[in-house]
């Protein structure tokens, strides 16, 4: 449910800003506010607090950020406090990225490997797939133990397996299908 509605007010507000020829500008104020909300632990638990009414929270959030970030987003925070959807801002925030980095032509992308990649692997990759991908990439490196070797790749809602855990699967698989006389 939090993933939908930060769909919903995400691309929305993404529209609006896009409409407004502000998307940098929005991008950069919506991230502090988001960090801001997320950093501050007393902060977050007043404004998730069902004992303050909708009224006193809008307050808090207009005397924190007011002069400090476009009305159109104090706007937004207003309403999802309102709509008592303000536990998805931060999802909201994330589709709002989301659509910031498609709209710049940017992916995001994810080397799972089993041991740290050196930096000159890392920069390798990324020119590769931004060659490949004809985009920019945003690319990470994660460490997960089970994979034995080799590169499992996460692109945006893609993933290729080049695992040797994932080959040995394949290989298994195989050998099950071979009939011994």
């Amino acid at each position: 449910m939090a993933e939908l509605v930060g769909k919903r007010y995400g691309s929305a507000f993404f529209q609006l800003a896009k409409e407004e020829n502000i998307v940098k500008e929005m991008y950069e104020e919506f991230e502090f506010v988001n960090d801001t909300v997320k950093n501050e632990k007393d902060l977050k638990i007043l404004l998730e607090s069902p004992r303050l009414n909708a009224d006193e929270k809008k307050e808090i959030v207009e005397n924190i950020f007011s002069g400090k970030v476009n009305d159109k987003l104090l706007g937004l925070l207003k309403l999802i406090i309102e709509k008592r959807r303000i536990k998805s801002l931060n999802d909201i925030f994330n589709e709002f990225k989301t659509l910031v980095d498609k709209d710049n032509n940017k992916i995001k992308a994810t080397a799972v490997t089993v041991v740290k990649m050196k930096d000159k692997e890392l920069n390798d990759l990324k020119s590769l797939l931004e060659e490949k991908l004809n985009q920019k990439v945003e690319l990470k490196n994660v460490i997960d133990k089970t994979l034995l070797g080799g590169v499992l790749l996460r692109i945006g809602d893609r993933v290729i397996d080049g695992s040797i855990k994932r080959r040995m699967e394949l290989l298994r698989e195989d050998l099950l299908k071979i009939k011994v006389i």
